[in-house]
């Protein structure tokens, strides 16, 4: 499933200050390279009833780069007024969510009112005023915010990615040789005691450990962890975790992420 919240219908009131909850993915837009920046705080309050309409203002890239999503030297250029037409717009009582980067174009989302795209546009003309480049801006009705969380927001495959990502650049922090093999531990838990020996053969057909617990815990009472010697390479890493979720998935259970010991290089050469 996509989405992992339930929408609240605003339950719960977004703060005066936004929490920063920023963070980035890479993915494929149209067939081509894409990235996203998202505030993944908005996750958990949308969709907004009072702001009911997404508004984006586009800045050309100038130099596209091999992948269409610009080069050092664009974002050097642009991170500044994406930065002022931001900040004013947010002081206009709209909200930035995210930032798209691709085919040449650098999209900023926000989430206002009906009539606000005039102020963005007043926005747009004094920041982008003598910087030479083109852009554009538009808006539409979007009260389930279907742009956040069906477009921006990432799938279930690169919200793993996302995590993965955060471990391995933890252990690399430490000057982790991320090649050498460790015991990875896996935490699966399931709502109930059906499909977990399954689940639990198919892992130990593939090399895994594993060791059940029960909980007093009337959503996940049965945590499984599932253990192996894996590298934490990026890519190795995320294919183990997507197998082992995959497989969780498939027998009614929820991955919950992983866990590792850091190795040191002086281990290594020992």
């Amino acid at each position: 499933m996509k989405w992992p919240w339930k929408k609240n219908k605003n339950q719960h009131p977004v703060p005066a200050e936004v929490p920063d909850a920023w963070d980035s993915y890479p993915c494929q837009v149209d067939h081509a390279s894409a990235s996203i920046f998202l505030n993944m705080y908005y996750a958990h309050v949308a969709p907004l009833a009072s702001h009911g309409h997404v508004l984006w203002a586009t800045l050309q890239i100038f130099d596209p780069g091999e992948h269409g999503m610009g080069t050092q030297a664009v974002a050097d250029v642009l991170n500044p007024p994406e930065d002022a037409i931001t900040g004013a717009a947010i002081n206009a009582g709209l909200h930035y969510v995210g930032r798209l980067r691709n085919n040449g174009e650098w999209q900023l989302f926000l989430y206002g009112k009906e009539g606000q795209l005039d102020q963005l546009n007043n926005i747009l003309a004094r920041v982008m005023k003598g910087q030479g480049l083109e852009y554009r801006s538009g808006s539409k009705p979007d009260p389930d915010w279907s742009c956040y969380t069906d477009f921006l927001y990432p799938d279930t495959e690169r919200h793993r990615w996302m995590m993965d990502f955060k471990v391995v650049e933890q252990l690399r922090s430490h000057n982790d040789p991320l090649a050498v093999p460790r015991v990875i531990d896996h935490c699966v838990v399931f709502p109930g005691k059906e499909g977990v020996d399954e689940f639990c053969s198919k892992v130990q057909a593939q090399g895994f450990v594993t060791d059940i617990n029960e909980r007093d815990d009337e959503y996940s009472p049965f945590v499984l962890e599932v253990r192996r010697e894996d590298p934490v390479t990026l890519q190795g890493i995320h294919a183990v975790v997507m197998e082992v979720a995959g497989l969780a998935e498939q027998y009614g259970g929820d991955y919950d992420g992983l866990g590792c010991s850091v190795v040191s290089a002086d281990e290594v050469s020992a």
